[in-house]
């Protein structure tokens, strides 16, 4: 029994409380529930991330584009000539090589032209930023789902309709 004098009124009623519900649960349920509880903080419980729609991701990744990428890109995707290059399959794009050098590297600009690449190095590119660019890297400022969803937009808005959905799981592999 707990001695009132020796703990503070809200030190009794925690092991008070405790105590009631190991009573209640018994020991059976508390095993159960700790097992729980270590599962889900392991992240082992529900498996792999629930599967988001392409809609579900089209519409976070607008969200998500317009108040962080359309900045630089603008809000239809045409970037600022010379500046930002646009994300716009077959947009011509002209820019001094230090810019267009580091884009076709990744796939993302041939012969004059704006080009989507693969999603693996765009990913890549959202995370990481592109070196010597002035593509920063938002892997400090994006979750998985948040990355997935701009990089799903970006390959399906402005005619792009490349098809391709995003997982945040795929992002996560990229980390």
């Amino acid at each position: 029994m707990i001695n009132p004098t020796e703990y503070p009124s809200d030190a009794i009623h925690s092991e008070a409380h405790r105590w009631r519900v190991r009573r209640t649960l018994g020991p059976t349920a508390m095993g159960s529930l700790a097992v729980a509880i270590l599962l889900y903080f392991s992240g082992e419980a529900g498996g792999a991330d629930p599967q988001l729609s392409k809609a579900e991701l089209m519409a976070q990744g607008k969200e998500i584009y317009n108040e962080t990428c359309a900045g630089c890109h603008q809000a239809s995707g045409m970037g600022l000539p010379g500046i930002y290059p646009p994300l716009v399959a077959g947009v011509a794009f002209e820019a001094a090589p230090f810019l267009t050098q580091p884009l076709e590297e990744r796939g993302f600009w041939k012969n004059g032209k704006i080009q989507l690449g693969s999603v693996e190095n765009h990913i890549e590119a959202v995370l990481n930023g592109i070196p010597n660019s002035r593509m920063f890297p938002f892997s400090g400022q994006l979750d998985n789902a948040e990355i997935a969803a701009v990089v799903t937009y970006e390959r399906n808005a402005w005619g792009n309709d490349s098809g391709d959905v995003v997982q945040p799981e795929q992002v996560k592999s990229a980390r």
